[in-house]
C-alpha cells in the first residue's frame, strides 16, 4: 500500500502429469464377409458360390483384421504459468478505480517419451501444436 494505491502481484506455476491407458484395440479387431479379402480360394467348391461370412469366421478368413501394437500407455504432461498484477487506486471520495492485468500460457500436452500417436515424415517427428500466451486487461470503476 502506497498512498492512494493498493499493489498486488502474483505468479502461478502448474506442472501436470497425467498416465492414460488406451487399449482400443488390445484383443485386436476382425470383421468377417462373403468377400474375404485374404483368402486365395473365395469360392466354396461345394456351392460354387463365396464363402458366408459365417464360413469364413470358422475358416479363419477375415475381410478386415487389427491389432493392437506396442505400449498404449501414454505418459503426457504440461506446464503453465500465469501472473497478475494489479492495482485499487482511491481516487478521490467515494471513487474507485480497480486496474490489472493477468498473463497466462498453458503449454500443450506432449507425450514424455515422443509416443504419440501422430506422425509427421517429414520432420520425424510427432506434430504438436503452439499455444499463444494469453494477456488479460482488467479495469472496473466504482462509487460509493
Amino acid at each position: 500500500m502506497r498512498g492512494r494505491h493498493t499493489l498486488k502481484a502474483g505468479f502461478q506455476f502448474q506442472y501436470r502429469q497425467i498416465p492414460q491407458l488406451a487399449d482400443t484395440t488390445a484383443r485386436g479387431s476382425f470383421t468377417f464377409s462373403a468377400s474375404a479379402s485374404t483368402d486365395p480360394n473365395p469360392i466354396n467348391p461345394a456351392t460354387g458360390q463365396l464363402y458366408t461370412a459365417l464360413e469364413n469366421y470358422a475358416r479363419g478368413y477375415c475381410s478386415a483384421c487389427a491389432a493392437g501394437s506396442g505400449t498404449s500407455l501414454g505418459h503426457y504432461k504440461d506446464q503453465t504459468y500465469g501472473a497478475f498484477v494489479n492495482d485499487v487506486w482511491q481516487v478521490g471520495h467515494g471513487f474507485t478505480a480497480n486496474l490489472g492485468l493477468r498473463w497466462e500460457y498453458a503449454s500443450p500436452f506432449v507425450e514424455k517419451d515422443g509416443l504419440e500417436g501422430a506422425f509427421d515424415p517429414a520432420s520425424g517427428r510427432s506434430p504438436s501444436t503452439r499455444y499463444l500466451p494469453l494477456s488479460q486487461p482488467r479495469l472496473s470503476l466504482w462509487s460509493i
